[in-house]
């Protein structure tokens, strides 16, 4: 829950800024919602950011499907239950701030979800 206010790569390991303290690390995966800054608005424009669009579902959980204890993915994912709860999902489609909800990409991500466990 710490904003970030810039970023740098010194060659070997990346330093990432907040308001109240800087981090190091070779690697950083900074995960952003639709409505996050740019990477102009934040001063972090050393980072490859790229918007996807990804749609996903909820459904409710089976005695069976509570019995999972690990996130399950391939081609797409399934989650374990929260609060009588699976999260599904989910399409990826590059360059996308669409939020709009598409029954056909709800019917693709229900088409890979059985790919996850073919009868």
């Amino acid at each position: 829950h710490s904003p970030l206010t810039a970023v740098s790569h010194d060659g070997t390991q990346w330093t990432a800024h907040t308001p109240d303290a800087h981090f190091n690390a070779s690697h950083i995966v900074y995960c952003m919602g639709a409505h996050s800054p740019t990477a102009a608005d934040t001063n972090v424009s050393a980072l490859p950011f790229r918007q996807i669009r990804g749609q996903t579902g909820v459904v409710p959980a089976s005695p069976f499907s509570q019995k999972l204890r690990c996130a399950i993915s391939g081609e797409s994912y399934i989650s374990p239950s929260w609060q009588g709860r699976h999260c599904y999902g989910a399409t990826f489609i590059l360059n996308s701030n669409d939020e709009t909800w598409y029954p056909h990409e709800e019917a693709e991500n229900r088409a890979a979800l059985q790919q996850l466990n073919p009868p």
